[in-house]
Parts: structure tokens; C-alpha cells; sequence
């Protein structure tokens, strides 16, 4: 495994409004493998979700291709919110998005994360460090979609409110390099 790979974990908040006038709240949680490219020379950083198929940027920097990725994520639920007729349409197309993990780049996750483990490979690169550490063992993609434009008396589940105590900021970490 090359040093220039770095097994990441996301978790972004988002908040869409469908055409029928239907709100969503959407956390996702994922894995990314950031990627330093050797072939390109405009995008030298690629950030690549293993677990929401099709979604990957490059930019400059880690720092820019970080920020480009919460960005890609965002237009695409906000894309997606725009062409579904219905709540129940938008969800089920998330889900299925989770659903489409590519078995090539969880393979090529979890041999970065192997290669961290062993000192093989290092988070060297000062923006890459920066990141926190979070623990990846146990980690599974998470995806919940809650409607929130309902009140109880429309079928909210009273158990599921929006307070301030959901409240979440986006981020993208490292994972932790000992078992």
C-alpha cells in the first residue's frame, strides 16, 4: 500500500425541502478514502466515498478537496430532494445510494486502514494529521431521514423532534492507526 491513501470517516447533516413542499433532516455517517494523485496535475487530492457510490471530488489540498466533498454531498441530497414527487420517494433513493457501497474501494479502505495499522503507511501530510482521530472498529455507513415539516397530530413521532441537542456539525476525520 502506498503512503499517499488515507482511510477517512464522514458525518454530515443536511436539511432539504422537496417540490411537494415536504422538509427532510438527513445525518449520514461514511467511509472516504483520501487519495493523493500521482496523474493529475490539477487535482493532486481525491476524496472518494467508499459507502455512497459515485460521489468523489479532487482539489489542491486536503483542506480543499474536504470542503469540496461536504459540498458534493450537499448537492447531490439537495439534486435528489428536487427530483423525487414525494417524501417517501426521496428516502427510499437515499437508502438505496448507502445500499450501492463499491466493493472495490471498501477493499482499498480497509488495505489503507490495514497499512496505517501496520506502520506502513503514514498520515504524514500536515492537513491529514490535523483531522481528528475517531475509532473505526465496529464503524458501519449510517443513514437517517427524518421529515420534519410533520407535528404529532400529522404522525411525527413524538420521540423525534428537532432540538437543539440534534444538532451536529459536519466533519471528516481520520481513523485511529492501533487497533
Amino acid at each position: 500500500m502506498t503512503n499517499d491513501m488515507f482511510p477517512l470517516l464522514f458525518q454530515f447533516r443536511e436539511v432539504v425541502e422537496g417540490p411537494g413542499g415536504w422538509i427532510a433532516g438527513i445525518w449520514c455517517t461514511g467511509r472516504a478514502l483520501l487519495e493523493q494523485s500521482q496523474l493529475d496535475d490539477e487535482h493532486e487530492w481525491w476524496l472518494s466515498s467508499v459507502d455512497l457510490g459515485g460521489l468523489s471530488v479532487g482539489a489542491s489540498s486536503p483542506d480543499a478537496v474536504r470542503e469540496s466533498f461536504k459540498v458534493a454531498f450537499s448537492e447531490f441530497v439537495f439534486d435528489l430532494s428536487d427530483d423525487c414527487e414525494s417524501y417517501g420517494v426521496f428516502q427510499s433513493r437515499l437508502q438505496s445510494m448507502l445500499d450501492s457501497a463499491d466493493a472495490s474501494a471498501l477493499d482499498l479502505w480497509e488495505r489503507s486502514l490495514h497499512a496505517l495499522r501496520n506502520n506502513e503507511s503514514a498520515n504524514d501530510d500536515p492537513a491529514v494529521s490535523a483531522l481528528p482521530l475517531v475509532e473505526s472498529d465496529g464503524f458501519s455507513p449510517t443513514l437517517i431521514v427524518q421529515r420534519l415539516d410533520l407535528r404529532e397530530a400529522d404522525g411525527q413521532d413524538p420521540a423525534i423532534r428537532q432540538s437543539p441537542s440534534l444538532n451536529q456539525v459536519s466533519a471528516i476525520s481520520r481513523v485511529r492507526p492501533a487497533a
